[in-house]
């Protein structure tokens, strides 16, 4: 039968190929080692400003940390959901520990609160 009908069930057909363990292509291989050399090579060329300092921002720590945990919880939303689907428990131990340290960021961020007195402001 013709391609792109609506009623075939072989485009239907669930996989039994999870995100979890499917291999990498060579494509998305390439793609992270272009990425780390390229962290590598800028990484580099900022050594020579390792001693100069930057501005000071006080409301940098708390900005970090509310990203950090909003990051870490997304992370963990989405690996609570691959578990649900695959039922690997390597996946719901990773998503536990995303939960975990987005949770425990918390309290750090919260050790600063002179400075979300001075970023409101």
């Amino acid at each position: 039968m013709g391609s792109g009908n609506a009623d075939d069930r072989r485009t239907l057909k669930a996989s039994n190929t999870f995100l979890a363990v499917a291999p990498a292509p060579l494509t998305a291989k390439r793609c992270a080692l272009a990425i780390c050399i390229a962290s590598l090579v800028a990484f580099c060329a900022l050594i020579p400003f390792a001693r100069v300092p930057g501005p000071r921002i006080d409301a940098l720590i708390p900005i970090y940390d509310l990203t950090f945990v909003l990051s870490n919880l997304v992370s963990a939303g989405f690996l609570f959901v691959g578990f649900s689907r695959s039922r690997l428990r390597a996946v719901l131990v990773l998503a536990g520990g995303y939960l975990f340290i987005s949770l425990v960021a918390v309290p750090h961020m919260l050790t600063f609160p002179v400075r979300f007195r001075e970023a409101a402001c």
